[in-house]
């Protein structure tokens, strides 16, 4: 079973509604489109996908009248009982619900990525400010000092390394007796 779309459902209550008349091509553009601008295609294509849902491969009950336009071809019996109520038009999704959860799943997967990197963002972030403030809070090194004449004194495992700033030069010697050369 197949359902019409809602421009299928327009075109052939457009053509039902003039029946038996033929209806301008630029009527039923104007009604199935409502004036909106429109390729010179589209109600070809519209006319061949209607007729292979309503079945009239033979193109004998929605009949184009060449320079003219279109109508239907159809015959009521007197025995038919006509329901006065007015149709419903009941939309199906333009989009088939197998393909609506792909997407839908698509998305989730594509927000979990996304959600994921910046978890692990915050994480790093986090360690990084834990790091630093160690550093800013721990206990400076014990054998440094600081000399009136601007150079530094550190000692480290039985090395004594002096350091001028102003020349960016560092001089170490082993000894338990050191002796500053100028």
């Amino acid at each position: 079973m197949r359902l019409l779309t809602p421009k299928q459902f327009r075109l052939l209550r457009c053509l039902y509604d003039a029946h038996p008349r033929v209806i301008q091509k630029e009527q039923i553009i104007d009604y199935v489109w409502e004036s909106r601008p429109t390729s010179t295609e589209s109600l070809p294509q519209l006319i061949n996908r209607t007729r292979q849902v309503i079945g009239d491969d033979d193109k004998k009950i929605l009949v184009n009248e060449p320079g003219v336009g279109y109508h239907l071809n159809f015959t009521l019996s007197l025995g038919d009982d006509l329901d006065s109520t007015p149709l419903q038009l009941t939309e199906s999704p333009v989009v088939p619900q197998s393909k609506r959860s792909i997407l839908w799943l698509t998305i989730l997967a594509i927000a979990s990525v996304f959600t994921l990197f910046n978890t692990w963002g915050a994480v790093e972030a986090l360690y990084y400010k834990v790091t630093f403030h160690q550093m800013i809070n721990s206990t400076p090194y014990p054998h440094i000092e600081t000399r009136d004449d601007g150079k530094s004194v550190v000692t480290i495992d039985g090395y004594r390394c002096v350091y001028e700033k102003e020349k960016y030069f560092m001089h170490c010697t082993k000894s338990t007796h050191f002796v500053e050369r100028n």
